[in-house]
């Protein structure tokens, strides 16, 4: 026999020892027992990425309605300033309405006093000169009461 045949033969006698120990079940359930491990772990793999999937949709679920309410806020906010600016608008026109009427009014007053002062000094300039005529013309104790019931008239009559 040649040299390679008697490695064949060796190789099958080893294969048969092999067989009939049983080693090929068990590397066979040595591989199984393996490939179900693999399996396991691949399955673990899918649900930790379908969770993190689904926590990943969640987080943004939640920041997108974070983003909405953060809008809304906003809105909010710059609709209660605007309404706070219109309202301090109206209330500066009221106020300023205030002021002009209060200023109208003391203005009135004034002149009103002005004029009482003028028709005052009018009034006792012409009872002074009216004095100063007649008692140039009337002389006595008649011209006198006649001066002084004259200037009463007209002073009542002037003020």
């Amino acid at each position: 026999m040649r040299d390679y045949e008697w490695v064949l033969l060796s190789f099958v006698i080893f294969m048969g020892i092999l067989w009939y120990v049983g080693a090929f079940r068990k590397i066979g359930d040595m591989l199984d027992g393996r490939a179900s491990d693999i399996q396991s772990q691949l399955d673990e793999a899918r649900a930790a990425r379908a969770e993190a999937q689904a926590l990943l949709a969640s987080f943004e679920a939640k920041r997108a309605s974070a983003e909405a309410e953060a809008q809304g806020i906003v809105a909010r906010a710059e609709e209660e300033a605007r309404k706070a600016l219109a309202d301090a608008e109206v209330e500066i026109e009221r106020s300023m309405a205030r002021r002009l009427k209060s200023a109208e009014e003391r203005i009135a007053q004034a002149e009103a006093a002005a004029k009482r002062k003028v028709h005052d000094a009018a009034a006792d300039a012409a009872v002074a000169a009216a004095s100063r005529l007649l008692g140039a013309r009337l002389e006595g104790d008649a011209g006198e009461a006649a001066l002084d019931a004259s200037l009463k008239e007209v002073a009542q009559r002037l003020h």
